[in-house]
């Protein structure tokens, strides 16, 4: 990613399942220097992107790696229904207000991948999950900005004294 302007990387990076918002925007801030204003605006539509991707492309995806055997199948029967596993409880209980929740937390394997693809398995359409994800990933991105913003100020309290 050498020669990439700071905010591709940043919007890059928010787009990838492993990194999303939790690397995007400390990565922006810290190593970047980009204000965080705009490290969060970016990380926030790069997350946005893979939403209507991985929605888009579940279905075709799915009944083509059904067809296969070996490692493919068992690894898309995984994850998909992983995904599914996450969210069901939760949606059964609460509605599509449940996604919100589920992707508001910042942490490993709560994104808009997960989310989007357990909409999908759950059979709720796009137009009607999309203002739930998209709120949930708002706030995840409060509060990455909120601990990296907190930290950068606590180390600078501790590196005065």
């Amino acid at each position: 990613m050498v020669g990439l302007p700071p905010e591709l990387i940043v919007g890059l990076l928010a787009m990838l399942p492993v990194t999303e918002l939790r690397v995007a925007i400390p990565v922006g801030v810290l190593a970047f220097k980009l204000p965080v204003w705009e490290a969060f605006a970016i990380a926030e539509i790069g997350n946005a992107v893979p939403i209507f991707i991985v929605y888009a492309l579940c279905d075709r995806f799915y009944k083509a790696m059904e067809r296969r055997r070996g490692f493919w199948h068992r690894w898309t029967h995984k994850l998909m229904h992983r995904s599914h596993r996450k969210v069901h409880d939760a949606i059964q209980r609460w509605g599509p207000l449940a996604l919100t929740l589920f992707v508001s937390l910042p942490l490993p394997g709560t994104g808009v991948w997960v989310a989007a693809i357990g909409a999908y398995m759950l059979h709720i359409k796009l137009p009607r999950a999309l203002p739930f994800i998209l709120l949930g990933n708002l706030i995840a991105g409060l509060i990455i900005v909120l601990a990296v913003t907190g930290t950068v100020s606590a180390f600078n309290v501790f590196l005065k004294l």
